[in-house]
């Protein structure tokens, strides 16, 4: 890939038609980690955003890691895999929607990894875990306990529990920044009232007024309690699925070029009128059915019938390939 620099990569002056995307310049890997319950080849969660990464040229893999599991199963099996696509050292960014960004975080945080991370980014994450949660047992993925669970069923179940503020204050203690990582969040906010998130109102308002519809600002946004880090923005008029968005990863991005060049840039302001948060539901929307019928398009070419959930990466030399079919030609 050519390399354009860092001028070109976060270029201020872009034709109004032309994305940030279009001229962008990543040179690593991008990790994409699911939250809990999702299963992205079915889901399609990041798909409109793929489009876009692959039109740039940009490697990416999206893992399909256990839907329920415990954060310590989904980092363990996310770091074997990883370690079976890539080759000792291979420098990586992590990008997390949800639970995701906690696991992004968990991995960003240990050792003697056999891949090198240069950023982990979260995305409407419960960083310090989700108050209406905490009359749920916690279940620690690292224990004896957890470890003879996912023996018998193949999953400890223990996503949910790893997602209370008791267990997520214990988390954060334990889960130091690493100081060769650069962190970065996003949180979204819904201010205009939506019919699909109208049910999760009744739970999450009461412990969280300012919300994405699931996970609370202040539980999302990065802040000196969690160690050196940057809010990138809370984004009003983003759900907590649609802040997988190209508007948060047009924003995104140039902090990841800048990373592998080792400079920092300025946060972008976010605009927040009413005009534009209705700009970002209709987006939502449509980007929420687009990505579905990507997914039902792509999983027919990308993994056969045996590995149609399984997960799957693209890169400029190849495109798309389904990673299961790959390990099992080998």
């Amino acid at each position: 890939m050519r390399n354009k620099g860092l001028a070109s990569a976060c270029a201020s002056a872009l034709p109004p038609q032309a994305s940030a995307l279009d001229t962008m310049t990543i040179k690593f890997p991008i990790i994409l980690i699911h939250g809990w319950t999702d299963k992205p080849a079915e889901t399609g969660t990041w798909k409109v955003v793929e489009r876009s990464l692959t039109k740039a040229s940009i490697h990416f893999y999206v893992p399909s890691i256990s839907r329920f599991g415990s954060i310590e199963e989904r980092s363990q099996r996310l770091i074997e895999e990883m370690s079976g696509l890539y080759p000792v050292g291979q420098p990586v960014h992590l990008i997390g929607h949800s639970m995701g960004g906690i696991v992004a975080r968990d991995i960003a945080a240990r050792e003697n990894l056999p891949f090198r991370i240069l950023s982990a980014t979260t995305l409407g994450s419960p960083n310090r875990g989700l108050r209406y949660l905490d009359k749920i047992p916690m279940l620690d993925g690292a224990s004896e306990d957890a470890a003879k669970i996912r023996e018998l069923f193949g999953t400890d179940f223990g996503g949910l529990t790893n997602l209370s503020c008791k267990f997520m204050s214990e988390f954060n203690r334990k889960t130091r920044n690493n100081p060769k990582v650069r962190y970065f969040s996003w949180a979204g906010l819904l201010v205009l009232p939506t019919l699909s998130y109208a049910p999760h109102a009744l739970i999450v308002y009461p412990f969280y007024p300012k919300s994405d519809g699931i996970v609370g600002v202040d539980t999302a946004m990065w802040d000196s309690d969690l160690g050196p880090g940057t809010h990138l923005g809370t984004v009003a008029g983003l759900t907590h699925s649609s802040i997988v968005s190209l508007e948060t990863f047009e924003k995104t991005l140039p902090h990841l070029a800048a990373t592998e060049l080792g400079v920092t840039l300025p946060v972008q302001p976010i605009s927040s009128s009413l005009r534009t948060q209705l700009t970002r539901r209709v987006i939502g929307h449509k980007d929420a059915i687009q990505g579905r019928l990507l997914a039902i398009k792509d999983s027919k070419h990308i993994c056969d019938e045996k590995h149609k959930a399984a997960g799957y990466v693209f890169n400029a030399l190849d495109g798309y390939m389904c990673t299961k079919a790959r390990q099992d030609s080998k």
